[in-house]
C-alpha cells in the first residue's frame, strides 16, 4: 500500500513539474474555422522567457495586407509538372488575417510572438481538399519583422493536421531547415532569413518594416496624385509632396461640341459599394496622416476630394 501510495505521489509531482515547468502560455486574439491568430510565451522553470521583442509593435491592417498579398513561395513539385512560384495566401485569407495580425503585435509585449494558422481549400484533379498554413511573427531588437512558416498550404488530414505533422508548438519554427515548399523574396523589402552559419532558412523571411512602408508610400502616391520623397538627411522616412500637374496647352475647339449623353443613375448597390469604397479610403487616409506620412494639408484634401464624389 505504502509502495501504491508513493508511486501515484511521484506521477502527481512530475506531471505538476511538467505543467507548471516548461512549454508554451497562449492567449487568443481571434479564433474562428478558418483563422487563428493568438500570442504565445515561452515558459522556463514556471517563468516567462523573455525573447527582448520589439513589441508592441505598429503595423496597421492596410499595410499588414499588402505584405501578406507580396508573401510568394515555391510548393513541392507536382508529379505531372514543375513548382512555379505561387501566392501564400488567397485574398480572403490576407482580408481575415491582417487585421488580427496587426492587432497581436501592436498588444504583444517583449516576450510574446504571434502564432498564425490559416485554412483554405484547393481543388486537386475532382477532389475538394483542406490546406493550412501555420507559422509564427515578430519584430526583432532591430525592427525587423520575421515570418517563420511551420506549413505552407499543406494539405490536411481527418485529424486537422498535415501527413507527418510538426506543429510549431511541438518544436521550435525558428531552427526549421529543411522543408518540401521553400519561401521566396520577390520584394526588394524581403529577404530570406540566414542562419549564422550562412545557410538559408528554408520557410523564414526579414522583412524591413521602413522599406515596406516606403513602397506602401510610392504605391499610394502614384494611385493619389502624392509622390513620395525621403527628406534631407533621411533615406527611410516616409513623406509626401503634391505633384503639380501641368497645365494643358489650348487646343483648337472643334466646330461643334457633342453633348454626352446623361449618364444613368446609380442603383442603390452602386450607391451602398461607393459608400464603403469611399469609407475605406477615409479609414486609410486618416492612418497614414496618424503615422506621420502625409501632412495635415494633404490629409483634408483627399478627405475633401473623396467626400466629393459621394455628392
Amino acid at each position: 500500500m505504502k509502495r501504491y501510495m508513493i508511486a501515484v505521489l511521484l506521477v502527481a509531482l512530475f506531471a505538476a513539474g511538467c505543467s507548471s515547468g516548461g512549454g508554451w502560455k497562449d492567449t487568443d486574439v481571434a479564433r474562428d474555422k478558418n483563422v487563428v491568430v493568438r500570442l504565445e510565451q515561452q515558459m522556463k522553470n514556471g517563468q516567462v522567457v523573455d525573447q527582448s521583442y520589439r513589441h508592441p509593435a505598429e503595423i496597421n491592417s492596410f499595410t499588414m495586407s499588402w505584405l501578406l498579398e507580396d508573401l510568394r513561395y515555391m510548393p513541392q513539385p507536382s508529379v505531372i509538372g514543375r513548382s512555379s512560384e505561387t501566392q501564400i495566401f488567397e485574398q480572403r485569407e490576407i482580408d481575415r488575417l491582417a487585421p488580427a495580425l496587426s492587432k497581436a503585435l501592436a498588444s504583444a509585449d517583449s516576450g510574446q510572438r504571434v502564432h498564425f494558422t490559416s485554412h483554405n481549400r484547393a481543388v486537386e484533379l475532382i477532389f475538394e481538399k483542406q490546406r493550412k498554413t501555420e507559422g509564427v511573427m515578430f519584430v526583432d531588437q532591430n525592427g525587423t519583422l520575421h515570418i517563420a512558416f511551420a506549413w505552407i498550404n499543406a494539405v490536411i488530414d481527418v485529424d486537422g493536421e498535415p501527413k507527418g505533422s510538426r506543429s510549431s508548438h511541438r518544436f521550435d519554427v525558428l531552427e526549421l531547415r529543411h522543408a518540401d515548399t521553400e519561401v521566396i523574396a520577390p520584394k526588394p523589402y524581403m529577404q530570406v532569413y540566414q542562419f549564422e552559419d550562412g545557410k538559408s532558412a528554408p520557410m523564414r523571411l526579414a522583412v524591413n518594416l521602413e522599406h515596406l512602408r516606403a513602397a506602401v508610400a510610392r504605391q499610394i502616391g502614384q494611385e493619389t496624385g502624392m509622390q513620395y520623397a525621403a527628406p534631407s538627411g533621411s533615406q527611410q522616412s516616409d513623406s509626401f509632396r503634391q505633384v503639380q500637374q501641368p497645365q494643358q496647352m489650348q487646343t483648337r475647339q472643334p466646330a461643334q461640341e457633342v453633348q454626352p449623353a446623361p449618364a444613368p443613375a446609380p442603383s442603390p448597390q452602386d450607391k451602398e459599394a461607393l459608400r464603403k469604397e469611399v469609407k475605406d479610403q477615409l479609414e486609410y487616409l486618416k492612418e497614414i496622416y496618424e503615422e506621420g506620412l502625409i501632412t495635415e494639408a494633404e490629409y483634408e484634401q483627399q478627405r475633401k476630394k473623396a467626400l466629393e464624389s459621394l455628392q
